[in-house]
């Protein structure tokens, strides 16, 4: 029990540093709340800037498939359309309506990544207003390589772990999945 206990304090010693390692990185990145909002909104027109092709296109397919069925139903009226003729439009139609499908998918593909964005942004201001609350000012490095916190009126200090509200617990400053 007692070897266990040791281990747990040695892990928990591990995450803190590890957390006030990350903190302070993320500290020296953001100094303000406006910060982490315009980083926000950079991320986020990037995003837009990557949805608004697939949109266009999502347009484009939906008016083809409005003049594909359109003349569809013309053909069938029409006596001097063949039966492959119209198998061809059938196929055409059925085409378009894949792509559609396919760019449904990749457009909301980008809305989830724009709300895993948001998250991480709203946990970093989270984080950010949590540790400025503690009188965080500024961090330091031991002769390990470690850091630590400054503290308004006590300098060095520690702080309690953080734990983000949210499903995506990853700050801004942490890589995606994407790179960015």
């Amino acid at each position: 029990e007692e070897i266990a206990e040791l281990e747990r304090l040695e892990e928990e010693k591990l995450k803190r540093q590890e957390q006030t390692n990350d903190d302070c990185q993320f500290l020296n990145t953001y100094s303000s709340v406006t910060d982490i909002e315009l980083a926000r909104a950079t991320a986020m027109a990037t995003i837009d800037a990557q949805k608004q092709p697939i949109e266009m296109l999502l347009e484009a397919h939906r008016g083809n498939l409005g003049d594909q069925q359109k003349n569809y139903d013309l053909s069938k009226k029409n006596p001097s359309v063949s039966e492959s003729q119209l198998k061809a439009i059938e196929r055409e139609i059925q085409e378009v309506k894949t792509n559609i499908v396919k760019q449904e998918a990749v457009l909301q593909e980008k809305l989830n990544e724009q709300a895993k964005i948001n998250q991480r942004y709203d946990n970093s201001v989270q984080r950010y207003k949590y540790l400025k609350n503690k009188k965080v000012v500024g961090c330091q490095q031991d002769d390990k390589g470690d850091y630590y916190f400054i503290c308004k009126d006590e300098g060095r200090c520690d702080i309690e772990l953080f734990e983000p509200v949210g499903k995506d617990s990853k700050m801004a400053t942490e890589p995606t999945d994407n790179g960015s």
